[in-house]
């Protein structure tokens, strides 16, 4: 499945979102799935850019760690997920993905500052 995801470049103090296209081995059935399905397709990427600049992958974390790190952060509430606009907010929330829709997942983060 071809699915339109939104992502701000890491690292850009400018607000640079991008439109890129990711491809799933299957079509998500509920929003676990579909952060499943991200953090893998993300994952294969990393390690792919790192074996063609020939580096050694310094992060030693694997991909199921990194599923549960990404699982566990929506629940903390520290990521949302908008699909064309609609935050979920259950992992178990059904979707019906047609490939036409428009995925956004936001790093949520805490301001910082005296309360007195």
């Amino acid at each position: 499945m071809e699915l339109r995801v939104q992502v701000k470049q890491p690292g850009k103090r400018q607000n640079n979102i991008i439109s890129k296209k990711w491809y799933l081995k299957e079509v998500p059935k509920t929003v676990e799935d579909l952060i499943v399905c991200a953090v893998k397709a993300e994952y294969a990427a990393f390690r792919e850019r790192q074996e063609t600049a020939a580096r050694s992958v310094s992060e030693k974390l694997s991909e199921r760690q990194a599923v549960e790190i990404a699982i566990q952060a929506f629940e903390d509430g520290v990521v949302a997920v908008f699909i064309d606009g609609t935050k979920y907010e259950n992992l178990c929330d059904r979707l019906e993905l047609k490939g036409e829709e428009t995925v956004t997942f936001v790093k949520l983060t805490m301001l910082t500052g005296r309360l007195w």
